[in-house]
C-alpha cells in the first residue's frame, strides 16, 4: 500500500522488547532507578521544526511533546503554540487515508477485518446509549446520518427508534457486515463524497474526527448538510483528561487530539453554536452536542490559554501516577470483568439480538406514519 510506504518509512524499527514496551538498547548502569523510570514516561514539551499552519488557528509555532506512537513507532506529536490544539507534525494525504481505512485500518487498530460478535455486541450498547442519550432532541421520523459508522449499531439502534437512519464508512469489511448482516442502511463512501446539500436533522461524528486530516473542511462540509437549527453530535477522546496513559496517547490514526477548549473554538468558528457539553472534563471522552447557526465569530470561542491547558493536561502524569489514579484502578476492573462476562455465549447473544429485529418493511411503513 502506497499509504504504508509513504507514511510509516523508517517507522518499523524492530527494537528489542520487553513485555509491551520497546527499547533502543540496554542502559549501561546495573539499574533505573524508580523515579528515572517515571521521568523518562512522562511527556515533555521540546521545541518543533513544524513550519506549516495550525489545521484551527494558521499559526506556524508548536512545540514538540513525543517523538514515538503507543507502539514505539516514530510518531511525531506537536501542540499549537496559539490555540493548544494537538496534532501530527506531519499531516497525511487524502490518498494516504483513503488506501488505509479501505482496506487497513479495522484490521491493524481494531484486530479484525470483520468484527467479532463480541464487539458487535459492544456497539450495540453503544447505539443504545446514544439514541438514549440524544433522541430527547430528535423529532419523530428524524433525518440521521453517521460519518464513520462502523459496523452499523448506531445506525441499526436510531433506525429501530423510528428515524431515517443511513451511515457511510470507508472499510470494506464492516460496511459489508453492517448491510449484510444488520440491514442497517451503510453506503461505503467518505465525508467528502455527500453532496452539499440540507437533508439531515442530525449528523454524528463518534470517534471519527480525530481520523480526519482536514477539521475545519470537515466541519464546514457537515454545516452544508444540515438544515437550519439542525444538531451536530462529535465524540472524540479527550486530550484534557487525558485519556491514555503518556506511552499510550499518540497513535497514527488519530492525527488529531482535542480537549474541550480547541473542539468548541473549532465548531464555533465554522458555524456552529455549543448547544451542551455532555461529558465532564475529567472524562477520557468528550461529547459536545453542536446547532448550526448562521454566524461565524473566531473572537468568541478562542481560549487565549489553549496552549498552557494543553500542556498542563500533556504533562499531569507519568506513566505511574496515571495507571495509579483510584478512579482509573477502580473502572479497570470494573471492565476487565464486563468483557469477560460479555464474551460468554457472544454469538448466542448476538443471533437472538438479530432475530428480533422486525422485518425492514415494517419499520419503513412506522416511519412514514410517523411522518
Amino acid at each position: 500500500m502506497m499509504f504504508l510506504v509513504s507514511w510509516r518509512a523508517g517507522c518499523r524499527t524492530g527494537f528489542p522488547q520487553i513485555g509491551n514496551y520497546h527499547i533502543r538498547s540496554l542502559p549501561s548502569r546495573p539499574a533505573l532507578k524508580i523515579s528515572e523510570v517515571q521521568s523518562t514516561m512522562r511527556i515533555k514539551i521540546t521545541p518543533s521544526s513544524r513550519t506549516a499552519e495550525c489545521s484551527l488557528c494558521r499559526h506556524t509555532e508548536f512545540s514538540q511533546v513525543a517523538d514515538r506512537d503507543r507502539k514505539s513507532n516514530e510518531l511525531k506529536t506537536v501542540v499549537c503554540k496559539k490555540c493548544g490544539l494537538v496534532s501530527h507534525e506531519c499531516i497525511p494525504s487524502n490518498q494516504e487515508l483513503l488506501e488505509y481505512y479501505q482496506e487497513d485500518y479495522r484490521s491493524e487498530y481494531n484486530g479484525e477485518a470483520t468484527p467479532s460478535a463480541y464487539r458487535v455486541l459492544r456497539e450495540w450498547d453503544r447505539g443504545q446509549a446514544l439514541v438514549k442519550q440524544l433522541g430527547s432532541y430528535l423529532a419523530e421520523s428524524s433525518d440521521v446520518l453517521e460519518v464513520g459508522s462502523g459496523i452499523g449499531c448506531t445506525v441499526k439502534s436510531f433506525e429501530l427508534a423510528g428515524h431515517r437512519s443511513t451511515g457511510i464508512e470507508p472499510g470494506r469489511g464492516f460496511c459489508e457486515y453492517s448491510r449484510n448482516v444488520l440491514d442497517a442502511d451503510v453506503s461505503e463512501a467518505i465525508l467528502a463524497d455527500l453532496p452539499a446539500e440540507e437533508r439531515y436533522d442530525m449528523v454524528m461524528l463518534v470517534h471519527v474526527l480525530e481520523h480526519l486530516n482536514d477539521p475545519m473542511s470537515s466541519f464546514e462540509h457537515v454545516h452544508s448538510l444540515l438544515r437550519p437549527g439542525g444538531l451536530f453530535y462529535v465524540e472524540v477522546p479527550n486530550c484534557g483528561a487525558p485519556h491514555a496513559a503518556p506511552p499510550k496517547m499518540f497513535h497514527y490514526a488519530h492525527i488529531f487530539n482535542y480537549a474541550s477548549w480547541t473542539l468548541s473554538h473549532l465548531g464555533q468558528s465554522t458555524g456552529f453554536d455549543v448547544k451542551e457539553v455532555i461529558s465532564s472534563e475529567s472524562n477520557k471522552n468528550l461529547q459536545i452536542l453542536f446547532q448550526k447557526s448562521n454566524t461565524r465569530n473566531d473572537s468568541r470561542s478562542f481560549d487565549m490559554n489553549g496552549y498552557e491547558k494543553s500542556c498542563a493536561s500533556l504533562t499531569r502524569y507519568t506513566n505511574l501516577t496515571y495507571h495509579l489514579r483510584w478512579n482509573y484502578v477502580t473502572t479497570r476492573m470494573a471492565t476487565m470483568v464486563h468483557h469477560l462476562c460479555g464474551r460468554i455465549r457472544a454469538e448466542r447473544r448476538l443471533e437472538k439480538l438479530i432475530k428480533s429485529f422486525p422485518e425492514k418493511s415494517d419499520i419503513d411503513s412506522g416511519i412514514r406514519r410517523a411522518a
